[in-house]
């Protein structure tokens, strides 16, 4: 899978507004929109970093750390979306489509996290200051990501087709474990935000378990 279709997939899972149904988009028509969200991810990385300073968050040790573990995330975001070859019309034909509720997404996503932390033994208490921290640099990138993407896929007038969030979660998690992220990967990650300077999150990092 190229890498513009699962930067497009990401693209459209995070920016997709309310609406009933809307044409399923063809595979050759959101391209531009998958070069366009690749082209904006550093630029917002830049914007948001002073969300980052203002957390105590050094962003370059951060991302050096990151890259180290990169390699099993790329597999498993690969591997997620050949699960879904259909989620655009290969052939140009379109169809009418339910179009993604990003609150219930990010409402699946915030129960699995919660469900992760449970499974952790971790106290939703724990992490509250966390919480804040990074609801405001994804909040950031977020509001970034879909004042340069949002207007390309709303000129576009079309949606992927894709199953419901909890499905897509499961997929994730299954893809992530076939791609070798286990709990060692995650918490190494989770140890990258300390080295970075976010040392609140020493003792959880070693709790961590996702699958």
């Amino acid at each position: 899978m190229q890498t513009k279709q699962v930067i497009l997939v990401l693209c459209y899972i995070s920016v997709s507004k309310c609406a009933d149904l809307i044409r399923q988009c063809s595979c050759d028509e959101v391209r531009p929109c998958a070069l366009k969200a690749m082209n904006a991810i550093m630029p917002c990385v830049a914007k948001c970093k002073a969300a980052g300073d203002k957390a105590g968050l050094n962003a370059e040790v951060f991302k050096k750390c990151f890259a180290r573990n990169l390699i099993p995330f790329e597999a498993a975001i690969s591997c997620s979306v050949r699960r879904f070859p259909n989620s655009c019309s290969m052939d140009g034909s379109s169809k009418l489509i339910s179009k993604r509720y990003l609150s219930s997404l990010e409402l699946a996503i915030a129960n699995e996290v919660t469900s992760t932390l449970h499974r952790s033994g971790i106290a939703l208490e724990e992490v509250a200051g966390i919480t804040g921290t990074a609801q405001k640099l994804v909040g950031c990138m977020k509001s970034c990501l879909t004042k340069k993407v949002g207007k390309c896929q709303k000129k576009a007038k079309c949606g992927l087709d894709l199953p419901s969030d909890a499905v897509l979660i499961e997929t994730g998690k299954q893809c992530a474990v076939s791609s070798g992220v286990d709990n060692s990967v995650i918490r190494s990650v989770c140890n990258c935000f300390v080295a970075a300077g976010m040392q609140q999150l020493q003792t959880i990092c070693r709790r961590l378990n996702v699958f």
